[in-house]
């Protein structure tokens, strides 16, 4: 795993989170594996998407592809039409507006 945010988002440690975040750390920091910050919250359980917004309030890149080419957007897509849940995409929509679901 790599830097600081990703290790506090897939350890959950929100308060290590926001810490980091309001002291200036990179949103869109790439680990030496290739992941981000955000990319630990794609799983969409509850606590992935308490990150996720704290996350989104720093407009990180969301379009940044795992090492399966995907990127969040396609994961939110993912969530919702296979698996009957749209949180992450609403939250995502919520702070994105900008970007096209439909689409992707």
């Amino acid at each position: 795993m790599g830097g600081g945010l990703q290790r506090a988002v897939a350890s959950k440690a929100v308060p290590a989170l926001k810490a980091l975040l309001a002291a200036g750390a990179n949103i869109n920091a790439i680990a030496a594996d290739g992941s981000t910050a955000v990319m630990f919250t794609k799983a969409g359980e509850p606590d992935d998407l308490k990150a996720l917004e704290i996350l989104c309030r720093y407009k990180p890149d969301i379009r940044v592809k795992d090492w399966r080419g995907r990127d969040l957007v396609r994961e939110a897509i993912d969530r919702e039409r296979c698996g009957g849940r749209p949180e992450m995409r609403r939250l995502l929509e919520r702070f994105f507006p900008e970007t096209d679901f439909n689409a992707a």
